[in-house]
């Protein structure tokens, strides 16, 4: 109930027990109102720490993807590799076929 509210035999009688007096009322809204600044500060820091989380899981995501694509690219540049060793032992191959050849005709 409000004080405007209050019935007009009722306003000047004495506060009922356990009532709180207006400089109680007055006194806590004070503390509410000083509480406020602190409020938006929390608020504050707190999408402060959403948003670092956010950067956090970017980063891990970026992390990852680039341990992926290091792993694709040593895959590949070994598949690189022995390819070119499987295409030196198959000229090696070829001319050791033909050093024989060439023996075989000069023998």
């Amino acid at each position: 109930m409000r004080i405007h509210q209050i019935p007009a035999r009722e306003k000047g009688s004495r506060p009922r027990a356990g009532a709180p007096s207006p400089q109680a009322l007055i006194a806590g809204e004070r503390g509410v109102e000083a509480l406020r600044p602190r409020h938006a500060a929390i608020h504050r820091i707190q999408k402060w720490i959403r948003a670092v989380e956010a950067d956090r899981r970017n980063l891990l995501d970026a992390h990852q993807e680039a341990g992926a694509l290091e792993r694709l690219r040593e895959r590949r540049y070994l598949e690189f590799v022995r390819d070119v060793l499987c295409d030196e032992g198959e000229q090696l191959d070829r001319g050791s076929a033909v050093r024989r050849v060439h023996r075989k005709l000069a023998a």
